[in-house]
């Protein structure tokens, strides 16, 4: 098995059963699930810099 696949499978906690419509479920879901977590880590960056950029407005450069 390649390094990459092996990765891939260990990020997603993704693991074989006899059930290809179960593993797939399951996949699709561990997919979705890092996608939340992507977009809420990136809204929380998004606030913080705004925030930052509303301070710096309000004391006029100095933070």
């Amino acid at each position: 098995m390649s390094d990459t696949r092996m990765e891939i499978i260990k990020s997603m906690n993704y693991a074989n059963t006899d059930n290809i419509l179960s593993d797939m479920k399951s996949i699709i879901e561990a997919a979705q699930h890092q996608a939340y977590q992507a977009v809420n880590t990136t809204l929380v960056k998004r606030n913080w810099l705004i925030g930052q950029r509303i301070v710096e407005e309000e004391l006029k450069g100095t933070t």
